[in-house]
């Protein structure tokens, strides 16, 4: 292995722990014997050879890790050589490299393909390796970058710009490495964000104040609606390692080959409390338009629920007795299957079928006690029941604390903290704090949630309720209970089709269909 950029005794080498990963990927696929240990090895990477040398000193520079190499396969004490790439070797070309090993030597390169022993490889391939070498440069580099982000990512380490509040730390010589710290200026407005929303100041009105007080966002510019409500929704600042995907509003968690979200902060760093993100989530679905339960504007009971198959796009009134594809009233041709369907008959049936679906719950399950008080905040309004939304996100949260009292745990038996009791106890301190919050939280919305709901699943009780409604509350209840009303085409000359036949109907407690 080789780190071609020189760097200063004691610093990390990175680019050879990526190094090292492939190879031995390599060996456990193709089933070769251990690696050897053997004089002049590594000691931090067992069983390879490692030079840290420029590589513009090939001819020049003393490289005991290649003398090492190649006196143990001299010496007969090994037989084959496997390489990340040739140009680890030798920046000479790969005539150079097989000029200097031993004859009966094995050569292998990972990046390039190139195995010494493969009976394919002949004259041809050495005739045209000088012109291959400089094309797949480009490509080997691509590939030790991925590797290099692949490995800090299950390290836990960001290698990209940190969100805003975060830095990355410096060793002893300046230079960035590994999990996240708090950024010195940046981590108060952090908080101060966090403790605006959680404090239930919209989020027109936080971004006015923080740009009214001269605070740079992270571009140096302005503030943004956006920006504050990506930040209250990126799980960075409850600790675990996220990314945005291309084209995606909202960070996400990344998940280990396991399944489990990565922790990014370096040891002693807390995130954000985890009640304060708790309150801050809860605040924000409740303003802002972010609440699934929130009505739409509309003056009949199905406006804004229906949604036509052949685009995808909403169904509007006509004005008389049909629900039709809004595109293809605006611009015919738009849709290429528009939807039509009378109001006479969508609008009971949707009705029954959420009075069903309310009454086929059962209350004694966390998916249907959490759905009844879903809909009984819309009926009744936020002071008798918990929002969902709210009550998911404090059960995270108390998940989130059993998971880091675990990992201090861990890493107190792992003797981490031997020499320094004293930021264990902190440590422990804050999470006890953070779970006494939590769980206050928790058992509040649990009891908001705990009120008699069960006259929902009763029939004659639900419907008399229903009919006593007013239009605004009836729409409340639909836009809390209809995750998607989907209507489908009848063609002319065809037999009638029934409107139960050809709507599909998916409540918010159920999941969606996956083709």
């Amino acid at each position: 292995m080789r780190k071609s950029r020189k760097v200063r005794a004691g610093q990390a080498v990175a680019s050879a722990g990526d190094q090292h990963f492939d190879i031995l990927a390599h060996i456990t696929a193709n089933d070769f014997p251990p690696l050897l240990n053997l004089p002049g090895m590594s000691s931090e990477y067992p069983g390879a050879f490692l030079d840290n040398e420029s590589a513009s000193k090939d001819d020049t520079a003393d490289r005991p890790g290649w003398r090492a190499t190649l006196n143990a396969l001299r010496v007969g004490a090994a037989d084959t050589l496997i390489v990340h790439a040739v140009d680890r070797a030798s920046r000479m070309g790969l005539r150079q490299l097989l000029h200097e090993l031993p004859p009966n030597a094995r050569l292998i390169a990972l990046l390039d393909g190139y195995d010494s022993a493969r009976d394919d490889i002949g004259q041809e391939v050495m005739l045209t390796v000088k012109a291959r070498e400089a094309r797949d440069y480009v490509t080997k580099l691509k590939a030790r970058v991925k590797g290099a982000k692949d490995r800090q990512r299950r390290a836990g380490e960001y290698s990209n710009r940190p969100s805003y509040g975060y830095m990355r730390q410096r060793d002893a010589y300046g230079k960035v490495f590994g999990r996240l710290v708090h950024h010195p200026d940046r981590w108060p407005i952090v908080l101060r964000v966090f403790e605006s929303i959680a404090d239930g100041v919209s989020l027109r009105v936080t971004v006015e104040r923080l740009n009214a007080d001269g605070i740079p966002a992270s571009n140096g510019g302005q503030w943004h609606i956006s920006t504050v409500r990506g930040m209250i929704l990126n799980d960075v600042y409850a600790g675990w390692m996220t990314q945005r995907p291309k084209g995606a509003d909202e960070a996400i968690r990344i998940l280990d080959e396991h399944g489990k979200p990565i922790w990014c902060l370096a040891d002693g760093v807390e995130p954000v409390p985890a009640a304060l993100i708790t309150r801050a989530r809860a605040k924000l679905r409740g303003k802002g338009g972010f609440n699934k339960g929130k009505v739409a504007k509309g003056t009949r009971l199905v406006s804004q629920f229906l949604t036509c198959d052949g685009c995808d796009g909403p169904m509007s009134w006509n004005g008389t007795l049909y629900w039709r594809c809004s595109r293809h009233q605006a611009s015919p041709g738009r849709c290429p299957s528009p939807v039509m369907v009378k109001d006479e008959q969508i609008a009971p049936y949707l009705t029954q079928r959420v009075l069903n679906g309310l009454s086929g719950l059962d209350p004694e399950t966390p998916e249907g006690a959490e759905a009844l008080a879903r809909v009984a905040h819309a009926w009744f309004g936020a002071t008798q029941t918990a929002d969902a939304d709210a009550l998911a996100e404090a059960r995270r949260a108390v998940e989130e604390i059993k998971a880091r009292a675990e990992r201090l745990r861990k890493a107190f038996l792992d003797g981490l903290y031997e020499d320094d009791r004293e930021e264990y106890e902190r440590q422990n301190e804050s999470i006890k704090r953070d779970r006494e919050a939590s769980n206050a939280i928790l058992a509040d919305l649990e009891n908001m949630a705990s009120i008699d709901v069960t006259w929902m699943t009763e029939p004659a009780t639900l419907r008399e309720v229903w009919d006593a409604a007013d239009l605004a509350t009836q729409r409340a209840v639909f836009a809390a209970a209809l995750a998607e009303v989907r209507v489908y085409r009848t063609y002319k000359g065809e037999p009638p089709v029934a409107v139960e036949d050809r709507t599909d109907i998916r409540f918010v407690w159920e999941s969606p269909v996956v083709a």
